[in-house]
């Protein structure tokens, strides 16, 4: 178990990530220090199971009824060309995880049902030290209307969250953040 700690609680804005690759991915851009997102976290954690090659992830104090999408970077690696898009996960009313393994999210009902991606086979890696960056995809529930943000307003329809940068080459807001090693 690794500890996932907020963005803005690390060095990453003083780094190659705000030095070199932000002014070669957002030249017109924002300053550097967006590089991370403003979400809260009181405590998290992320596992991988090296045999099943299955992830978790437990987030309390997030976001409440968010989505969260999760993506690999091997070390050294360029935060867009190399990243990997592992899978994502959802906080319930207390913005803590409602499930704790990270899986395919398409439909709010995927956050306990969706198929659970294996790190070897989406990485294609068997040994790799590098990050796991966090990203909000925005709310998927409005507890105030009992509506879903999906085509058909319920927890079975399509979300409507917006995909990360709009489709383009970026990796800034970077909510939270877990380095660690792997050898399958």
């Amino acid at each position: 178990r690794m500890a996932l700690i907020r963005c803005g609680d690390t060095s990453l804005v003083n780094g190659a990530y705000a030095l070199y690759y932000f002014p070669t991915y957002h030249p017109t851009g924002t300053a550097s220090t967006d590089l991370c997102g403003g979400d809260p976290l009181t405590r998290g954690f992320f596992s991988l199971d090296i045999k099943s090659g299955y992830m978790r992830a437990r987030l309390v104090g997030a976001n409440a009824y968010n989505l969260y999408e999760i993506y690999w970077l091997p070390l050294g690696g360029d935060p867009v060309a190399d990243r990997v898009m592992i899978g994502q996960l959802t906080t319930d009313s207390a913005g803590t995880t409602t499930n704790p393994f990270i899986r395919t999210i398409n439909t709010p009902a995927d956050a306990t049902s969706g198929a659970i991606p294996n790190f070897w086979t989406t990485t294609g890696s068997t040994i790799d030290v590098g990050t796991w960056f966090v990203y909000s995809r925005g709310p998927y529930y409005d507890s105030t209307t009992g509506k879903y943000n999906t085509n058909t307003g319920t927890a079975t329809g399509t979300l409507n969250n917006p995909v990360l940068w709009g489709g383009s080459s970026g990796f800034d807001g970077i909510q939270f953040v877990c380095a660690e090693g792997y050898k399958s």
